[in-house]
């Protein structure tokens, strides 16, 4: 999952990308030009760690700054899930957000 703010007054997630759409999305993050926050859940059955990883990786090359981390997967859930446990990675995404959103 890759955390950005398309716009200054808002931030969006995006999760999973398809091989095709790989290259667009990360020079899409790149171009940004601020770093990215990228959620990966554990044992998501649709995306590996290997092709979520790649994903961030591309960004990265292309310019882009950013952190990738991932997360354990919740109790009795897979990975793909993460999303709906924000207990897991909220304080992480609060702090992102406070250093790429300035206050008003």
């Amino acid at each position: 999952m890759c955390v950005f703010r398309p716009k200054a007054s808002s931030a969006a997630f995006l999760q999973g990308y398809t091989e095709l759409s790989k290259g667009a999305r990360s020079y899409e993050a790149a171009a940004f030009g601020k770093p990215v926050f990228w959620l990966y859940g554990d044992q998501d059955p649709y995306y590996s760690l290997r092709h979520s990883r790649a994903n961030f990786d591309a960004c990265i090359a292309a310019g882009g700054k950013g952190k990738f981390v991932t997360y354990p997967r919740p109790t009795g859930q897979n990975g793909h899930a993460i999303h709906a446990f924000p207990g897991v990675w909220q304080t992480e995404v609060d702090n992102y957000l406070k250093d790429a959103i300035p206050p008003r």
